[in-house]
């Protein structure tokens, strides 16, 4: 497995959280996005330092070891990453955990939208945690068109459209929120 020879892929992203799954599900409908259906995802998360390295294992029978970099930051940003198909997530699992240990384990029910052609729409459900909406906006590398500043324009729209405001917005990744939810003492 050669992580690094996958193509460097990047996006722009946003992440909230939102009140009402059904109504978020509504509004993406509503501006046109095409469904593409719900699946159960289980985010393990490897402990390498401030490397990002998680096995995603998904209900579609599709796994991925996904390496990948992006600012922790409210506001829409960008991120790279490489994506490595996997054959057998339980035996890439007990590898990576045997040698590199697992941070934390993020389970989640996700129904993703396409909208515009380009934009993923993540209506996200995580365990311990509740309702979220990602955007990510994809930047291809055959289109100089479509660069970053398209995307988070793109982004921009979403947010405004979903009513999301700045205090929804969510700065660090699902790992780093269930993390900090198990460090927190339980009420007596």
């Amino acid at each position: 497995m050669q992580l690094s020879r996958e193509p460097l892929r990047a996006n722009v992203e946003l992440k909230a959280r939102i009140d009402d799954r059904a109504a978020a599900l509504e509004t993406a409908r509503r501006l046109g996005a095409v469904d593409q259906g719900e699946e159960r995802q289980e985010d393990t998360y490897f402990s390498l330092g401030r490397y990002r390295l998680k096995l995603r294992e998904s209900s579609s029978g599709r796994h991925w070891l996904i390496g990948y970099s992006r600012p922790d930051a409210p506001d829409a940003r960008k991120s790279q990453y490489r994506l490595q198909p996997i054959a057998d997530a339980a035996a890439t699992r007990r590898t990576m955990s045997k040698q590199w240990g697992v941070k934390v384990v993020v389970r989640k029910w996700r129904h993703v939208l396409l909208w515009n052609g380009r934009v993923r729409i993540h209506v996200d459900q995580v365990e311990t945690l509740g309702d979220f909406i990602e955007f990510e906006a994809v930047l291809p590398a055959d289109d100089a068109e479509y660069d970053e500043c398209a995307a988070l324009l793109e982004v921009a729209r979403l947010a405004h459209d979903f009513g999301i405001q700045e205090r929804d917005q969510v700065a660090t990744s699902y790992s780093a929120l269930v993390k900090q939810a198990s460090e927190l003492p339980t009420g007596t």
